[in-house]
């Protein structure tokens, strides 16, 4: 008992051969010592290595109280339904007090098709949870039904981080009301590829602390699914991160009220720490991300503006002095700012760096800033750009 008492936490993966364990007396518990047993579900045998396991050492589970790690990793739900119902009316009849964690991750595109099935498995995952409470965490779970394949359930399912990509399910469309069954709570992030229905919900999804909006093609039009998006999500004050991921190769902005709307969104969120989105050259635009900057985003941390021309305004030197003003109020008044990552639509970074060098020396905290410029000097096209870096500077 002594050796494993030296231990904090013991960590198991659990193969069908590690049955060849050798423990001291389980039966007497362990006070510094947590034990935390994995299983990763890839197909049928996995199964029953968790069954011997639990039979030769059951000890583990009902005197150590390990935590139980179920990671469902090759998906294939319809295989095997009637070993997955019995897994987890086991683990809440029998192992409630034991801490479980489950993870579904796919590794490959997935087709479903039986509905049956489908509802079987999320009402198994909903009753786990309401028999079970706090010592049941749904940790990553990607969304790999269509969305076409409506249901509902009486209360949210909380899951602590949620993806819906298009390279785990073919999606033809994306149905907020269908979303509303979950309580995302920490990492929501829709990855999108083509240009797809948002269907809106009358029940409102509360924001997580994470939002990750990843558009992949720059053919996308990302103003209209971003908006869609955001219209269905309430409580804003949970929201800590808000990622809008463009395609790296450029974007477009076709119309600068869809983006006033993202503005207004995120104005209401007043925990904001993280904050990557879009701007134009478009006075009118940078008039309201000034403002934006200026009477919100009052603790964030890490700032980055991407920009792309705007396709009806063409002018330069009045941008240059709204932004040389946006500027200034960031490095004035963002006092708990620790990045900044702009993109500029003109190589006058030197003027950036003569006029606010006595502001950034002011300040107590350092402020990192990195600072891009067009390749091209062709505002309408779509440009790659370039990075110079501000030192560290206060």
């Amino acid at each position: 008992m002594n050796c494993i008492n030296q231990i904090d936490k013991l960590s198991i993966i659990i193969q069908c051969d590690t049955q060849q364990l050798q423990f001291e007396a389980l039966d007497q518990k362990f006070i510094s010592t947590k034990f935390n047993i994995i299983f990763n579900f890839e197909d049928d045998s996995d199964f029953n290595c968790f069954w011997d396991f639990y039979k030769q050492y059951s000890q583990v589970f009902q005197v150590q109280r390990c935590q139980i790690n179920l990671n469902h990793i090759k998906v294939k739900l319809e295989e095997y339904p009637g070993q997955i119902d019995q897994l987890f009316t086991f683990i809440w009849e029998e192992l409630q007090q034991n801490i479980t964690r489950y993870i579904l991750f796919s590794r490959q595109r997935y087709e479903f098709e039986n509905t049956d099935i489908l509802h079987q498995y999320i009402n198994l995952l909903y009753q786990t949870k309401a028999n079970i409470g706090d010592n049941f965490r749904i940790l990553n779970f990607d969304f790999i039904f269509a969305f076409d394949q409506e249901y509902s359930l009486s209360n949210p399912l909380p899951i602590e981080n949620l993806k819906i990509s298009y390279n785990i399910c073919n999606y033809s469309c994306i149905s907020m009301q269908l979303l509303s069954n979950y309580q995302c709570i920490e990492r929501l992030k829709f990855s999108i590829d083509k240009n797809i229905q948002v269907k809106q919900s009358e029940i409102q999804n509360q924001c997580p602390q994470q939002l990750v909006i990843k558009i992949i093609y720059s053919y996308i039009a990302w103003e209209k699914m971003t908006i869609d998006i955001l219209k269905c999500f309430h409580q804003k004050e949970n929201l800590q991160e808000f990622i809008i991921q463009l395609p790296l190769d450029g974007f477009y902005i076709n119309n600068i009220s869809n983006l006033l709307t993202i503005y207004k969104f995120i104005k209401n969120c007043p925990l904001l720490k993280k904050l990557i989105i879009p701007y134009s050259n478009d006075p009118q635009i940078l008039v309201k991300l000034t403002k934006l900057v200026q009477n919100s985003l009052s603790i964030i941390k890490y700032l980055q503006l991407r920009y792309s021309p705007s396709l009806t305004y063409g002018g330069n030197d009045q941008t240059q002095n709204i932004l040389f003003n946006l500027f200034a109020n960031i490095c004035k008044n963002k006092h708990e700012l620790r990045q900044l990552l702009i993109e500029l639509p003109s190589r006058r970074i030197s003027e950036y760096r003569q006029q606010y060098k006595n502001l950034l020396e002011q300040r107590t905290l350092p402020l990192d800033i990195k600072i891009k410029f067009p390749e091209s000097s062709n505002e309408n096209e779509i440009v790659n750009t370039k990075v110079t870096n501000f030192n560290s500077l206060r």
